[in-house]
């Protein structure tokens, strides 16, 4: 499971684990949800800044005297594009070769304290 879904599934369970849903408390809980999210995650910033440099345009130019200047063009889409490769990321499983010995014993660790609450 990926970090931000973990996030997000604490989030939810926190707020109504012990009652039936009703109107205002799935409106309580999309606004837990959307502040759970303000804070990305490594991988979502890693994955929006890759989108934002495959938006921009920049280099060198001349204009019609010859003088030379240097050109920056961030395409319109790049909010959606980085918005979009950033839910992405927030999708995607980590890759468990990619988790150290660490990382497992942390999470096991923080699994094990979590159970005893």
């Amino acid at each position: 499971m990926s970090e931000m879904i973990e996030r997000l599934a604490d989030v939810i369970w926190n707020e109504h684990s012990d009652q039936p849903f009703d109107k205002d408390d799935a409106l309580r809980t999309a606004r837990a949800v959307l502040e759970a999210l303000r804070e990305p995650t490594k991988e979502q910033a890693i994955a929006g800044q890759d989108a934002l440099d495959d938006c921009v345009d920049s280099g060198w130019d001349s204009d019609a005297d010859g003088n030379r200047y240097d050109y920056t063009h961030i395409s319109a889409s790049a909010p959606a594009e980085v918005w979009r490769a950033m839910i992405d990321a927030a999708l995607t499983d980590p890759s468990p070769a990619n988790e150290t010995p660490e990382d497992m014993c942390e999470c096991w660790a923080r699994e094990a304290e979590e159970r005893k609450t």
